[in-house]
């Protein structure tokens, strides 16, 4: 080994001054390049610095109104479109969940966790139904207020499925196509529109992390609206196969609607029951939960939010700074020891090591000495 160090010293001298020259002009490059844009690189921070300025200005005077329209909208009371809760018949679920109907058509899931298939069955009739909506309901008895039964509170609604049969032949159910999904709030990788996807594979669906302990709602209305004379059965299934095997919805409720041209999620019970108070009978939750509710449904401050975020979002890098970043990044890189130096100082470690002991190595060399001795093998 000392013999291969001596006559590899020079060699090994001329490969690390080497390596050292590569890393020196691949910096140089690198910091040339950077030079030369250096005056762009000013100038692009400069737009997107006043972009920032002008997204927070606008976002700034947007929420300064906020008192002004919040007291207009509790004293007009704009519901939008009017929502009626389903007249249900009856609730199931799978996998040993159980629903219970309470008060105000409010639906409460109980028992076993897991996938799991909740099916309303309902009754309408008398104009057209046009669109369903989804309230998704927070209570004291679910993890984290809810509205999901996951340990944070959130769910995932994989799917839902509407169908209707008429009075006069209730075997004859006919699927309901449903489009143009709206939410209040989806979660980021789940949106709404992933409800009405055909894909119930587990690994998506509507949910609504990180706004967990809210009330949330969805519609989806129905590419052909129900029109019929008479009274008709109609079914909704809300299919929760998400992977996690806790991610069903806890309390809910659903409405219908027959109102024409843009359908909208409208006023919650919850929140219409408070604007029916008048403003001085109010108690300061109450007033809260109308300031998020009203907050939560701004969609000018949704849009300027998204909008400043988008502008403070890093700027892409210069795709050859990029380039000569990963070369420099390459010929930094430590020079891997030489092969045979390497092979000869573990040999030589692990001879350090046999020979600080004797007796076992002495004993090894009997034991191999008597194991291939033709007696020892026969009689053995």
């Amino acid at each position: 080994m000392a013999s291969y160090e001596r006559d590899y010293a020079p060699i090994q001298k001329r490969i690390e001054l080497e390596h050292q020259k590569r890393v020196a002009n691949a910096e140089a490059d690198l910091n040339a390049y950077l030079e030369t844009i250096a005056a762009k690189e000013a100038e692009l921070d400069a737009e997107q610095e006043k972009s920032v300025q002008q997204n927070e200005k606008a976002l700034a005077d947007h929420e300064a109104t906020f008192d002004e329209r919040f007291v207009h909208w509790s004293q007009s009371a704009e519901t939008g479109t009017s929502w009626e809760a389903m007249d249900i018949r009856s609730v199931s679920a799978s996998n040993d969940t159980k629903l219970v109907l309470q008060r105000d058509s409010v639906i409460q899931a109980e028992g076993k966790l897991g996938k799991t298939e909740y099916v309303v069955l309902g009754k309408a009739g008398g104009e057209a139904l046009r669109a369903i909506r989804l309230e998704a309901l927070i209570h004291d008895t679910l993890p984290k207020n809810g509205p999901g039964r996951a340990d944070d509170g959130n769910f995932v609604l994989t799917e839902i499925e509407v169908r209707w049969a008429p009075d006069s032949d209730p075997d004859t159910w006919k699927k309901i196509k449903l489009h143009k999904p709206q939410a209040d709030f989806s979660q980021q990788n789940f949106p709404v529109k992933n409800a009405i996807d055909g894909n119930k594979s587990g690994n998506n669906g509507w949910a609504v992390s990180p706004q967990l302990g809210q009330y949330h709602s969805a519609l989806f209305e129905l590419n052909d609206p129900i029109v019929s004379d008479e009274s008709y059965h109609i079914e909704i299934k809300l299919t929760q196969h998400y992977q996690g095997d806790k991610y069903a919805i806890g309390r809910f409720r659903l409405s219908i609607t027959s109102d024409e041209g843009e359908i909208d999620l409208g006023i919650p019970l919850s929140i219409d029951s408070i604007l029916a108070l008048n403003a001085d009978e109010r108690s300061d939750g109450q007033q809260q939960s109308l300031k998020a509710f009203f907050e939560g449904r701004d969609k000018q401050l949704l849009q300027l939010k998204k909008a400043l975020e988008m502008a403070k979002k890093p700027r892409p890098e210069d795709p050859q700074v990029t380039k000569l970043k990963a070369r420099l990044e390459l010929v930094s890189q430590p020079l891997p020891m030489d092969t045979t130096l390497k092979q000869l100082r573990r040999a030589f470690d692990l001879s350090s090591q046999q020979i600080k002991n004797t007796r076992l190595t002495a004993a090894q060399d009997v034991a191999w000495a008597l194991i291939n001795n033709p007696s020892f093998l026969f009689n053995h």
